[in-house]
């Protein structure tokens, strides 16, 4: 039995980096977009962490860290994290109870949501270990 890529951890942002670049829909929907979100996870099993997408020039990139100046940052625990990309919970809810946080820009978010969706169920083709 495989066992799969720890969730959010650097083998787990380096696999969605190439998976997302490998593949010609998100390729193709990322074209002319400029969009970098910062995700802040709290009670993570090695604590708390932040990571980050960032779509730009043509390609996604997945990292732990942050950016300087991202057009949002989103703030959750880490099991709300998981419960998002198993697709457990829905974005929109979890914001609208308060699971998720945010700050910045929510226009951005909104501009680019079918690209952020399509990326988000890209990512949960990820053989994933939670």
């Amino acid at each position: 039995m495989t066992v799969g890529l720890p969730f959010l951890s650097e083998e787990y942002m380096e696999a969605g980096t190439a998976l997302l670049a490998d593949d010609p829909d998100v390729c193709r929907a990322i074209a002319g977009v400029d969009v970098g979100l910062v995700f802040e996870v709290t009670d993570g099993p090695d604590g708390d962490f932040s990571y980050y997408i960032r779509v730009d020039e043509g390609r996604v990139e997945l990292a732990r860290g942050v950016l300087e100046n991202p057009s949002a940052t989103i703030r959750s625990s880490y099991e709300t994290a998981g419960r998002l990309a198993r697709k457990e919970l829905g974005n929109q809810m979890a914001l609208m109870t308060g699971k998720v946080r945010f700050t910045g820009s929510l226009e951005a978010i909104l501009t680019h949501r079918a690209v952020l969706d399509l990326i988000q169920t890209r990512l949960s083709g990820l053989h994933i270990r939670y």
